[in-house]
């Protein structure tokens, strides 16, 4: 029951992602500093986008990920605002799928780690409320109870 949930709690956020592309209007793509990520450069969360390391106490890794070099292309207008993108659920499932191994306030600041190198400071901030909506959704959706009905 609980998959179900989380199953519909996916479709209404990859719906909403899809009604919020088709009404936004069609403007061109940039990123902070005009200038464009190497998406050829493997990511790591514990480097900000001048790969400067941060503190490892500061953004640990997960083990179940540390393998893993995310690839999420994370988007804003030409006006700084966010663009919602089904690589913004796959940002927020990775992390969020290391909850047990990290703490809500850890795996919020990987997030947050993350968007702050591809986007601007307006657009990060919007992630990060979107993610804070997405995380209570699902919380609420798991406490739900659901109605079976059986003939």
């Amino acid at each position: 029951m609980k998959w179900m949930g989380i199953f519909v709690a996916l479709v209404m956020l990859m719906l909403g992602a899809i009604a919020y592309q088709y009404t936004t209007p069609a403007v061109s793509v940039s990123l902070s500093e005009g200038a464009a990520p190497d998406y050829h450069q493997p990511f790591h969360p514990l480097f900000n986008g001048k790969q400067q390391p941060h503190s490892s106490a500061e953004l640990p890794v997960a083990e179940s990920i540390r393998d893993i070099q995310p690839d999420f292309r994370l988007q804003q207008t030409d006006h700084g605002s966010l663009i919602i993108t089904l690589d913004v659920l796959d940002l927020f499932e990775l992390y969020l799928s290391t909850l047990g191994e990290l703490t809500e306030e850890q795996v919020n600041a990987l997030i947050r780690n993350y968007s702050e190198q591809q986007l601007s400071e307006a657009a990060a901030e919007e992630l990060m409320d979107l993610f804070r909506r997405y995380r209570d959704y699902l919380k609420a959706a798991a406490d739900t109870p659901v109605f079976v009905w059986n003939p």
